[in-house]
């Protein structure tokens, strides 16, 4: 009994620190569920197979917004408007 507790919490302590080394969202309910995706991406990286690391794609992504890159919200290369004010005596 004890060994199969052991075990449990070593697969915890290895899925935890698979969640915080490539950015996934660390559930503790995910523990042995075949449905969770991160549950299947730290199965294949026990396997040996290449996951795809969330802190990357974030810092790629937080780059593309602050940098103007992003296509949605970049607004610097647009039309420039030209606002006619009224005149007061007018």
């Amino acid at each position: 009994m004890k060994s199969e507790v052991s075990t449990i919490f070593d697969d915890l302590d290895s899925y935890r620190k698979f969640c915080v080394q490539f950015g996934r969202v660390f559930n503790e309910h995910a523990l042995y569920n075949q449905r969770d995706n991160n549950w299947r991406d730290y199965l294949q990286f026990k396997e040996g197979n290449r996951i795809r690391n969330h802190w990357n794609y974030d810092r790629s992504q937080m780059n593309k917004r602050l940098n103007g890159d992003n296509k949605r919200h970049n607004n610097r290369n647009g039309p420039k408007r030209n606002f006619k004010t009224r005149s007061r005596n007018a």
